[in-house]
């Protein structure tokens, strides 16, 4: 089952023709842990992401069903943050001063 606001972690990221990333992430079934199901999730937000980057869904605008080679493809579109770093820079808003004296100036 996939949730809202649970770590995941992100595979083999790219750029669609749009310019917006898409990624693949595994969905875990704990009855079966020998079963690998991957979701392709393409972000509706414009965000970098790197393989194996730990990431969360915000919200889900949308699921889409397929086949492919004969497979079962589930699509997923969905707003994505990148676990950590936006509270990061939330705190660093207004935080970040330099300390630098006249006598550090070279000239």
């Amino acid at each position: 089952m996939i949730r809202l606001e649970h770590n995941y972690t992100a595979f083999n990221p790219k750029k669609t023709k749009t310019g917006k990333t898409m990624f693949s992430m595994m969905d875990y079934d704990s009855k079966n842990p020998q079963a690998k199901r991957y979701v392709t999730v393409f972000c509706d937000n414009d965000i970098e992401i790197y393989d194996r980057q730990k990431i969360k869904i915000i919200t889900i605008t949308g699921i889409s069903l397929g086949e492919y080679n004969g497979k079962q493809q589930v699509s997923m579109f969905a707003k994505v943050e990148v676990e950590g770093v936006e509270k990061q820079l939330e705190q660093m808003v207004g935080e970040v001063q330099a300390e630098i004296s006249p006598d550090d100036l070279p000239f």
